[in-house]
């Protein structure tokens, strides 16, 4: 429905919403770690990195995927 209200296509409408998901979830994983770990920790251990490293992989995991599923 919104595609054609829009005169997008599926896969354009689809490719918007995981975009601004992306947008929207980025700077606040930033902002849960910042507030988790301090934003002014240098000497990060290896358990935090992972954290941060994982929640930003799921979120690219997670579109990457929705990109596949939409093809």
């Amino acid at each position: 429905m919104l595609a054609s209200q829009t005169g997008l296509s599926k896969n354009q409408v689809s490719n918007w919403f995981i975009n601004a998901r992306v947008r929207l979830w980025k700077p606040m994983i930033e902002e849960i770690y910042k507030e988790e770990f301090g934003e002014s920790s240098l000497d990060l251990d290896s358990s935090s990195e992972a954290v941060l490293t994982t929640r930003k992989g799921d979120i690219s995991d997670y579109a990457g995927k929705e990109r596949e599923m939409g093809d």
